[in-house]
């Protein structure tokens, strides 16, 4: 079985956040024999996302646009609960059917994740991140995001095959949903 330990001055604290963080695994014997597969050190429980984490998938995520209109340039808004705590220099990436254009200026806000955001494309896949004035969000919050400036696409129908992946700073995936769309 795996094992998390974490250790900060020779002890378990929980009134401060940084945390000595040990992943390992342990024989099922009657000595519980473990070796660490990895240390993390100086982890800031919340908002360092050095640590490894297992990428979760998410369910019931939506993706509606702001406009039924077909070739209409408006916003997108992206609704999931969070199944893991997300750190504050976490990226949400939207990656869009091929039919939408993501490449004109894009906008990002929310009520509920907190900082500056900022929207960026590359292909198809739209990253926001955040930047001052962001919070650790924890497992359970209801995350709701508008990014604005996606043009729909030119002819109306179903619009299916989004995807969104929230990563850490350095790409490491937290957690991810295929999502059906909406309707044009």
């Amino acid at each position: 079985y795996t094992y998390i330990g974490a250790d900060q001055d020779e002890g378990i604290s929980v009134a401060t956040n940084w945390y000595d963080v040990t992943i390992g695994e342990c024989e099922e014997d009657s000595n519980a024999t473990c070796s660490a597969t990895g240390t993390y050190a100086g982890v800031d429980a919340g908002t360092n996302s050095s640590a490894p984490v297992t990428c979760v998938g998410v369910s019931a995520s939506t993706v509606l646009t702001g406009s039924a209109q077909a070739g209409e340039v408006g916003s997108v808004n992206v609704s999931y609960t969070a199944a893991n705590t997300i750190p504050t220099d976490a990226k949400f990436k939207v990656t869009f059917p091929s039919d939408f254009d993501v490449s004109g200026s894009l906008t990002a806000s929310s009520t509920a994740i907190s900082g500056a955001l900022s929207a960026s494309a590359s292909g198809q896949v739209v990253t926001v991140t955040r930047g001052s004035g962001a919070t650790a969000l924890s497992a359970g919050d209801a995350l709701h995001l508008v990014i604005g400036g996606v043009r729909n696409p030119r002819v109306s129908g179903t619009a299916s095959g989004f995807a969104l992946e929230v990563t850490t700073a350095g790409d490491t995936c937290i957690e991810q949903d295929q999502t059906a769309g909406d309707t044009l």
